[in-house]
């Protein structure tokens, strides 16, 4: 399993970035997307978005990303803008509007309803992607949710709940359910709830979000407990907080050693039913597109520690891809009462050097716009109707 720690340990290296102003933005109210997701019947499908690829200064994680897809059998997995500067050095910077707007007509054409960001403080190199696509001409294309730790979330990380609020009441946020914003809440150790103030600080930040998001957003957020492996953890976090549903990040289980991507498709598919099962609460089922962390174990990061390996499963076709978000799909359609939410939640846009199958296309030598089989194989199955 991936470490729950990587976000709370990289909101800590920027911890002192300064805050920048609140964005607020100019596009005309969300009635438009609120119409369309009346109108939509299948469900609405997001990936996840990482973004250490987007720091023009090239500082201390960007470096280190770039560090895990130098070497040359990785190199492929670069995002579409990544370029080789020499024969043993890579430059992967994204930071561009037009890279963004690019990457947001690939979703949309894609079929792809939303983003979901990773979400750091105002002022991290972190956090410029998602200031890039809320500047965006095109972000009306393709809409947005945030994914945050609960750590960095709690009252007096007053900024931060700030920041997350101004988001949410963002024209294009993701709303589930009629108007409640779609948030994912990563979950954190007991030892960090502790060292936070306790489980009853936390839940008083939660009940403040909502308390906040009814009288000055779209409504009541729906909250989700995100990448919790312990199913029991996951019930009781849930009770404790008031949190609406359960789901993954990246469902990340054995039996890895190079076996084939079809038997991590088939593990996740039968973990949506034993979340649902062991918690009783709706669960945001995931949708994998590979796992493979050798890059991690070859060059560790900083913020976590270094894979065994053997932590991999063999690359997923673009077909194999499609056919696991088909039977998302069709298990959304058939199981509404345990999903009420009705979306998807995919791993990953560019989770390049972790997960790897990433959506994004992919570093192709011979075109600037990289390998976009992916995207290809999903758009065969969300562009049908």
């Amino acid at each position: 399993m991936r470490s729950k720690a990587r976000r709370i340990l990289l909101n800590r290296m920027v911890a002192g970035a300064t805050a920048s102003l609140l964005w607020r933005s100019a596009l005309s109210a969300r009635e438009g997307s609120d119409a369309g997701e009346e109108r939509r019947e299948r469900p609405l499908i997001g990936a996840i978005r990482w973004d250490a690829w987007y720091d023009p200064a090239d500082g201390a994680v960007a470096k280190a990303v770039e560090k895990t897809l130098t070497p040359v059998p990785y190199r492929h997995r670069m995002p579409f803008f990544g370029t080789v500067t020499a024969s043993n050095a890579v430059r992967i910077n994204g930071y561009s509007q037009d890279i963004i707007d690019r990457e947001i007509d690939m979703a949309a054409n894609a079929g792809l309803d939303y983003w979901a960001f990773d979400t750091y403080p105002p002022g991290s190199p972190l956090g410029n992607a998602l200031q890039l696509y809320l500047s965006s001409r095109h972000r009306d294309r393709l809409r947005f949710c945030a994914i945050n730790a609960l750590s960095s979330t709690i009252p007096y990380f007053a900024a931060q709940t700030d920041y997350l609020m101004d988001l949410i009441c963002q024209p294009g946020y993701v709303l589930v359910e009629g108007q409640r914003p779609l948030f994912f809440a990563y979950t954190i150790s007991d030892t960090q709830i502790a060292a936070d103030g306790g489980i009853a600080l936390v839940a008083d930040w939660v009940q403040q979000i909502r308390i906040r998001a009814r009288r000055d957003g779209p409504g009541d957020p729906y909250i989700v407990l995100t990448q919790e492996g312990d199913l029991t953890r996951a019930a009781l976090l849930c009770s404790q907080l008031g949190l609406d549903a359960v789901a993954q990040y990246a469902t990340a289980i054995g039996p890895f050693g190079g076996a084939p991507f079809v038997t991590l498709a088939k593990l996740v598919e039968a973990f949506w039913d034993q979340q649902v099962a062991a918690t009783g609460f709706p669960i945001i089922p995931n949708v994998m597109t590979g796992w493979d962390t050798r890059p991690l174990s070859e060059n560790p990061v900083p913020w976590e520690p270094q894979p065994a390996p053997d932590h991999y499963y063999q690359p997923a076709t673009p077909d194999e891809i499609a056919r696991h978000l088909e039977r998302a799909l069709l298990w959304l359609k058939t199981h509404r009462s345990a999903a009420p939410a009705n979306t998807a939640l995919m791993y990953a846009w560019n989770e390049c050097s972790e997960g790897f199958g990433a959506l994004v296309p992919t570093y192709d030598p011979e075109g600037p716009s990289g390998d976009p089989s992916r995207l290809r194989a999903i758009a065969s199955v969300l562009m049908t109707d």
